[in-house]
């Protein structure tokens, strides 16, 4: 379950272990197969569900296609590639954070607008209300309560813990420093350690344990066995990015830890979400496609075998498609009265950034059309006055609809989003559309789409 604030850390010294660690038997104290496994196919498929990264169930993609998917939703949930364009990166070329940045734990916190919807409600109602926008144990919050409460290490005056599954040490990790790529960005530089079963690793694992007891207190962090594969999966991602000449002193009882860096971790925004189905796969399998649904023109199979198959689900969204009215109204890259402005910047309930990224508009060069006349998705947002902005799920383009270009059809719509099929406090809705022109949208706006909408 996804929680909006990070959850506190478990923190206690040797009663972390309720006993000396040299008496510890390591085949009850140590994990066994959590530490030795990846990230099965189903998990893999689980955690980018959770990413919002849509993947079908019966999917044919490889196992290494699905890594790759993955490797690149976690670059995006840690705005990676933002924050070292220019890899790899050398820790000891920043700054150190300093206390007048505030607490780690805060800094680390990455979030939307849709987190901040949970924020003011009570306890029960934030688990009641999560139940219903994230999935059951998701290994996706938890990795994210995970890099949180690592970074609430150094508030809490504490450089090191274990993370634990079911009740056995899985992990050793400690935080050697923390330095900042800007203001709001700590980057926190840690050694870990995957815990296996052998014997002899697991008695290295306790001489570890022993050895930083003896210094300072520690803290105990508790994960599911897919948050911990998924925090590891991170670590070794992140470990390729680091420069091969940043070589930070480790313990002795350190030598086969290996060096990585976690930054803040949030939820994808909508347009990283949208670049993962830039180009149509099979609703069904995944895999690339040769047609489309021949009544409705939106859903890609690869065949007709995945078609048969996706049919009782596929249905509803169909027929919401069938017998609609569509509108085809005008549309214009630049509001009325703002031509002389080269950009625009808009916010959005799934965006995490500090601001949406400018979006450069050009009022004579047609809109991007990447959908050619197949129907998608637009989402259309009105604040009242006399324009509406509207854009599909990638972002490929951005258009508004003008009450000076068509006064008819522009009520029309106006009528639609704050009547019953609307929603959303009659602010903006969902709809099916075409691209009929280069400056006309054909909108199916009397039907509501059969699916669910995340961005």
């Amino acid at each position: 379950m996804f929680h909006n604030t990070l959850l506190s850390l478990s923190v206690h010294s040797a009663a972390l272990l309720n006993s000396p660690t040299s008496s510890l038997d390591p085949h009850t104290a140590l994990s066994s197969h959590y530490a030795m496994a990846g990230l099965t196919r189903d998990e893999l498929l689980a955690a980018l569900t959770s990413m919002k990264v849509e993947v079908p169930a019966e999917t044919s993609i490889s196992d290494d296609a699905l890594d790759r998917r993955l490797q690149r939703a976690l670059k995006a949930a840690q705005h990676l590639e933002q924050a070292v364009p220019h890899p790899p990166l050398d820790p000891a070329t920043l700054p150190k954070w300093g206390p007048q940045r505030g607490p780690v734990a805060q800094a680390a916190r990455r979030g939307n607008l849709d987190d901040a919807f949970f924020a003011p409600l009570d306890a029960a109602a934030r688990e009641q209300a999560r139940a219903a926008a994230a999935p059951a144990d998701s290994a996706f919050a938890d990795l994210r309560r995970l890099v949180g409460a690592v970074a609430g290490l150094r508030d809490a005056g504490q450089r090191w813990c274990v993370v634990t599954v079911d009740g056995r040490v899985a992990m050793n990790l400690r935080v050697l420093d923390i330095y900042e790529l800007d203001a709001r960005t700590p980057v926190l530089v840690v050694v870990y350690k995957r815990l296996p079963y052998e014997d002899a690793a697991a008695r290295a694992g306790l001489r570890w344990i022993d050895t930083q007891l003896s210094r300072e207190s520690g803290g105990s962090l508790h994960a599911t066995a897919p948050g911990l594969k998924l925090l590891t999966r991170l670590l070794a991602m992140n470990t390729k990015t680091l420069s091969s000449s940043f070589r930070p002193k480790k313990d002795p009882t350190e030598k086969d830890f290996k060096v990585s860096f976690l930054l803040p971790v949030g939820p994808l925004d909508y347009e990283d979400v949208g670049k993962f189905h830039k180009r149509p796969l099979c609703a069904r399998c995944g895999s690339p496609t040769l047609g489309r649904c021949s009544e409705c023109m939106a859903v890609p199979y690869c065949s007709t075998e995945c078609q048969k198959a996706d049919r009782a689900a596929h249905k509803p969204a169909c027929r919401s498609l069938q017998g609609g009215t569509w509108l085809t109204v005008p549309i214009v890259s630049q509001l009325p009265g703002f031509e002389h402005l080269p950009f625009v910047e808009n916010l959005n309930r799934y965006n995490s950034r500090k601001a949406a990224e400018p979006v450069r508009t050009d009022a004579a060069r047609p809109p991007p059309n990447i959908h050619d006349e197949n129907p998608f998705l637009v989402k259309i947002q009105f604040s009242g006055g006399a324009h509406m902005l509207v854009y599909d799920r990638q972002r490929s383009f951005q258009v508004y609809f003008s009450q000076t270009k068509d006064a008819g059809g522009f009520q029309e719509i106006v009528g639609e989003i704050q009547g019953p099929r609307g929603g959303y406090s009659g602010l903006k809705m969902y709809r099916w559309a075409k691209r009929v022109s280069d400056w006309e949208l054909s909108v199916c706006f009397d039907r509501e789409p059969q699916t669910e909408i995340m961005w």
